[in-house]
């Protein structure tokens, strides 16, 4: 364990801090060992390894800032507040009308926006996908509405262990937990 600590501080492909008694190997033997040595995994931290072990280290071993983020990751943030809102006020009694949600979703885009949201694809613009998340949520305000259901939790994290002794753990947030009339969640 001491060893793959000294490991996860050194740059990848050169050897181990001096002192150490070991030797890094591969860029990919580090990786893997920083890997294992995070713990605590999720659906996004599981997919950056898999497709980029390289970004894993840098956004999970050495925590570097993100520099920028797509427009995807935007567009689903600010739907997320959006719905977050709808189901904060329908717990407390009160039905976001639908022009007040897109409204509030209008305002949480323009507050937010800035030139590090990339926009990848060509054939889209900002507009588009703004667009496509203001379809997202009137679309759901329709079907959902008048959410008699009793939203107990929303973004709510969840940690469950791997193994027996709980050192390996995975975490995921459920969007929305409600409770039905005989009172199961």
């Amino acid at each position: 364990m001491k060893v793959a600590m000294k490991l996860l501080v050194k740059p990848p492909g050169r050897s181990a801090t001096a002192g150490a008694d070991v030797d890094a190997g591969t860029d990919a033997s580090f990786f893997k060992i920083a890997f294992f040595m995070h713990p605590l995994f999720s659906h996004s931290r599981i997919g950056t390894f898999e497709s980029c072990p390289r970004k894993f280290s840098f956004a999970y071993v050495e925590k570097l800032p993100a520099v920028g983020q797509s427009v995807e990751t935007f567009m689903g943030k600010r739907v997320h507040e959006s719905l977050e809102r709808l189901h904060q006020e329908a717990k407390a009694g009160h039905v976001l009308p639908e022009a007040e949600l897109l409204a509030d979703f209008e305002s949480r885009w323009r507050a937010e926006w800035t030139t590090a949201v990339r926009v990848v694809r060509r054939d889209k613009t900002e507009e588009d996908y703004r667009a496509a998340g203001s379809t997202c949520l009137a679309r759901y305000h329709r079907r959902y509405t008048p959410f008699h259901r009793s939203v107990v939790a929303t973004e709510q994290r969840i940690e469950i262990a791997l193994d027996e002794g709980g050192q390996f753990r995975l975490q995921g947030f459920i969007d929305r937990i409600d409770q039905v009339a005989n009172g199961m969640l």
